[in-house]
């Protein structure tokens, strides 16, 4: 099919052909431009420009020609560019190198032209490779030079952003000034810089901030004083503030109603009332500071209260009250990340976004108590934590720059995904606070270069999922050819590890060019790997060595810009020989090897033990029988001190410590026996208290010795002893005084008992060591316990006792060698008896609360009774009864 020759010269020559989505063809030719022959057919027509050029297609060499996507062809040539043709309309528009803008495409001379499978373009030429994402409309860029037209300024840096109502920009730089810009029309104005007059004009530093006040004149904050422009923007005067220098750097600007709130960079904060312009310190009491002198962010929050970002931290200010609280960067549950406050913003369910350099964003939810803080960084996705600006768009997204991009946020849910190079976000530093939303909902942010543009509404997410291929492998350090594995068609399934070759690594990646540097990656060994093993773009690699015979499964995944993991993982069969020393038969002969060894080890072992247990028998045995012994002994010496410490060492009876022990539990068994004894007989079974006394003891030890005395004292126990019963105590009770308990005696017992212990004394001389026989007598006093009928606990048996002491006193008065008993009678009353009969026993017996009986005639008993009368309190339990008279 010939191509028309417009020039009348010779027929085109084609160079490049392609067929676009419709069916199209595109012929490009060496000099006379492209052709395009309708999907039908027919004849081909010149693709013509629309605007005129210098260097018209007609006349250039194409080089390549592609669809970029449906209904826009891109023709590429040899000097000129690029072509962009809109199929439907037949517009074109140049796409050529532009020294000054990055982002323009990197040479004018076109190679080939390329758009890949995730929809990319590429451009080859001269200089490199152009990239170009067709799909991308949502981010623009705004250069800094002068050249002409809309799309660019006179500043290359945008220190700050102000949209007025009218649509106009005002844009403060780094230090030309403030322009005012028509997105239409482009520059229409400017407050240029002029240091020879810094009262009318603005100082060439960086303008810091820019605040519209309620009749539309701006305040303009710079880092060589604050300045007031009207709202035409024609005319501008610098602010001299009472008490401050007229020069001081000012970063913050807030106006609120009739006020206008300035923070300083050194010398905190101001209140304007703008109108009028009386200014004064916000905190003239010097009990409320603010966290840094130096503040550089102001905003509004829920409840008229102000928020201040500092240098060190971020302060609430309640205007009304002029209290401060302070939030400090302690980096806890409770405090901010970082203490360089550099942004803040109130979304609309009140919540404050805190920037900060260096601790990414703190979000504080406000409510009773501390504010709640929720810290998003890097972990959290953001490019950067060096945050710069905030700012929401019309879906309450919550837009962040950083000084490594762009960042979107899902307020809801806290997402972020940060936008960079690939998404069409060119300047990767940006100012701090320059960042505006316009009424037509789009975002600007001032960067280094230039300002960005977002279109929030056409920003689409990155849906490629690119496949994963295998790049290199190498097997024991030796590359192998991966092909052989993966692709299509692989030769072989399995990749064989042989038993000299102890390594295995395989470095693959995910084909999205976009950003390869987002990439991320993980693999996993199946029978090796518990979980996946996470890596980045910079170590593709998987790597095992000294892997364990068996086979397992390599699997591969990764991702693409926006971390979305592929469609799928690549998965890789993997065998690993056994050495000889690994195989089934070398082991299985290596464990009968180890069982015989420790069968024989534990028949040793065995009877190894049964010679040692058998030789710790015997010395247990004897260590035993040793122990026994000393046992025994000890337990002797035990008895032996036990009967010691019971038992007079004199008379060999026991002492009064014995009977503190015992008495007790006598008493307790005749008490528990008392309920049965009463049913089977009326008799009365007491335990009877007898007191005996040698009479003129100390007669003996004067005229004869203490030898003598000693041998009466031990003569006189066995002559006691000899009259009781097993069951009956007899107790040295002290000196020549001796206690006999006669249990389960009756009264008439008693008597008996009495005269039979005077006779057994009296009777029969006493034979001292050198032979000398000695008469001794003795007197007895007794009373039984219970004392009262029917009242068994009404007195103890030390109460006793001191009845019986009384009885002895009777015995003594009544001329000796005799005894006296006391019982109680019918009129006995337990209460205040002892006391009564101690002091007043003539009383007592004639009162019929006692009845005496006695060796004696009664009426000598009862005169002998009535001369103990205030003596009976003598003795207690705990002394001696009576004296050796």
């Amino acid at each position: 099919m010939p191509l028309p020759d417009a020039g009348g010269r010779r027929p085109p020559q084609p160079d490049c052909l392609t067929e676009d989505g419709e069916g199209r063809l595109w012929v490009g030719t060496a000099q006379q431009g492209a052709f395009v022959i309708p999907a039908a057919g027919g004849t081909a027509q010149p693709v013509r420009e629309t605007e005129a050029d210098p260097a018209p297609l007609a006349r250039q060499q194409v080089s390549a020609i592609t669809e970029v996507r449906p209904g826009e062809v891109w023709i590429g040539t040899v000097g000129q560019g690029i072509v962009d043709v809109d199929v439907a309309s037949g517009r074109t528009r140049r796409i050529r190198n532009v020294p000054a803008q990055p982002l323009s495409l990197a040479d004018n001379v076109v190679l080939d032209i390329h758009r890949d499978r995730s929809g990319l373009v590429w451009v080859a030429s001269n200089h490199g490779v152009s990239r170009y994402d067709p799909r991308e409309a949502a981010i623009l860029t705004m250069f800094g030079d002068r050249s002409p037209g809309p799309s660019a300024h006179a500043g290359t840096e945008v220190s700050w952003i102000l949209e007025l109502g009218d649509g106009r920009l005002w844009l403060g730089t780094q230090r030309n000034g403030v322009e005012i810009v028509d997105p239409e029309r482009g520059i229409v104005g400017a407050l240029p810089v002029d240091a020879a007059h810094p009262l009318t004009a603005l100082p060439d530093d960086m303008v810091t901030a820019l605040e519209r006040v309620a009749d539309g004149s701006v305040f303009i904050a710079t880092k060589r004083g604050l300045y007031h422009a009207s709202a035409d923007g024609r005319r501008v005067a610098r602010v001299t503030i009472a008490g401050r220098s007229p020069q001081a750097s000012t970063w913050a600007l807030l106006a609120d109603g009739p006020t206008l709130w300035i923070g300083g960079q050194s010398d905190g904060l101001w209140r304007m009332d703008w109108a009028s312009g009386r200014t004064v310190p916000a905190l003239p009491d010097p009990e409320q500071r603010l966290s840094d002198a130096r503040v550089f962010t102001l905003a509004r929050g829920a409840g008229g209260v102000l928020w201040v970002g500092t240098r060190h931290g971020l302060d609430r200010l309640d205007p009304g009250t002029g209290r401060v609280e302070r939030i400090a960067p302690d980096g806890g549950a409770g405090g901010l990340g970082s203490g360089f406050v550099t942004s803040l913003f109130t979304d609309r369910e009140q919540r404050l976004w805190v920037g900060t350099y260096g601790g990414g964003i703190d979000l504080l939810a406000d409510g009773a108590g501390p504010p709640r803080v929720t810290h998003l960084g890097r972990a959290r996705g953001l490019p950067n934590e060096n945050v710069n600006a905030i700012v929401d768009d019309p879906d309450g997204r919550i837009w962040v720059s950083t000084d490594d991009g762009l960042a979107v946020i899902d307020a809801a849910t806290l997402a972020v995904r940060a936008l960079q190079r690939a998404d069409g976000v060119v300047f990767p530093i940006y100012w701090t606070g320059a960042a505006t939303r316009t009424a037509e909902g789009e975002l600007l942010f001032g960067g280094a270069g230039g300002m960005t543009i977002v279109r929030p509404q056409r920003l689409q997410p990155w849906t490629w999922r690119p496949p994963l291929v295998v790049t290199e492998l190498e097997v024991g350090g030796q590359r192998v050819p991966a092909a052989r594995f993966v692709g299509p068609h692989p030769v072989e399934r399995t990749i064989v590890v042989p038993a000299d070759a102890n390594s295995l690594s395989v470095e693959f990646a995910a084909i999205d060019y976009s950003a390869p540097e987002r990439n991320r990656y993980s693999y996993r060994l199946e029978g090796y790997d518990r979980h996946w093993i996470d890596s980045d773009a910079t170590r593709r690699l998987a790597s095992y060595t000294n892997l364990p015979p068996g086979r397992y499964r390599l699997l591969l995944r990764g991702s693409n810009r926006d971390g979305v993991w592929s469609d799928g993982t690549l998965a890789l069969a993997v065998h690993v020989l056994p050495a000889w020393h690994q195989t089934l038969w070398f082991r299985g002969l290596v464990a009968a090897a180890a069982l015989l060894l420790v069968l024989a080890l534990v028949r040793w072992r065995t009877r190894l033990l049964r010679l040692r247990q058998g030789e710790l028998e015997r010395k247990v045995g004897e260590r035993t029988a040793e122990l026994e012994a000393v046992s025994q002994a000890l337990a002797e010496k035990s008895r032996i001190l036990e009967r010691i410490s019971i038992t007079d060492p004199l008379t060999g009876l026991h002492n009064r410590r014995f009977l503190t022990e015992h008495i007790e539990i006598a008493n307790s068994q005749r008490r528990a026996a008392e309920p049965g004894a009463a049913k089977r007989s009326p008799v009365d079974t007491d335990n009877v208290f007898f007191v005996v006394d040698v009479d003129h003891f100390k007669r003996v030890n004067d005229r004869h010795g203490h030898a003598a005395g000693d041998a009466v004292l031990v003569q006189f126990g066995h002559r006691l002893r000899a009259l009781l019963r097993e069951s009956d105590h007899l107790v040295r009770w002290g000196g020549e005084e001796f206690l006999v308990v006669a249990r389960d005696t009756d009264l008439q017992r008693a008597e008996e008992l009495a005269e039979r212990m005077r006779a057994a004394v009296a009777e029969a001389p006493f034979v001292a060591d050198d032979g000398t026989l000695l008469g001794v007598t003795c007197s007895i006093g007794f009373a039984s316990l219970p004392f009262v009928v029917g009242q068994p606990r009404a007195l103890g048996w030390g109460d006793v006792v001191r009845i019986a002491d009384l009885a002895l006193l009777a015995a003594k008065r009544a001329g000796r060698n005799g005894w006296v008993g006391i019982a109680a009678g019918a009129a006995a009353h337990a209460e205040g008896l002892l006391e009564r009969l101690v002091e007043t026993p003539l009383q007592a017996l004639h009162d019929g609360e006692i009845v005496v009986v006695g060796s004696q005639p009664l009426d000598v008993v009862v005169r002998a009774l009535q001369a103990t009368d205030g003596d009976g309190g003598r003795n207690t339990a705990a002394q001696p009864l009576a004296e050796g008279g």
